[in-house]
């Protein structure tokens, strides 16, 4: 789970000013969707 919060800062939250609670919500409901579905996981390879 660390590892996942390491790269949602690198590569999502570090970028983004959210304007309300609800924005900060979606974009990590979106992140966790990409770092499940579809983000390269180099320890699979």
């Amino acid at each position: 789970m660390e590892s996942f919060w390491g790269h949602y800062k690198d590569e999502a939250y570090n970028h983004i000013k959210f304007e309300s609670y609800e924005d900060l919500v979606k974009s990590i409901d979106n992140y966790v969707e990409y770092y499940n579905d579809r983000r390269y996981q180099w320890k699979l390879a």
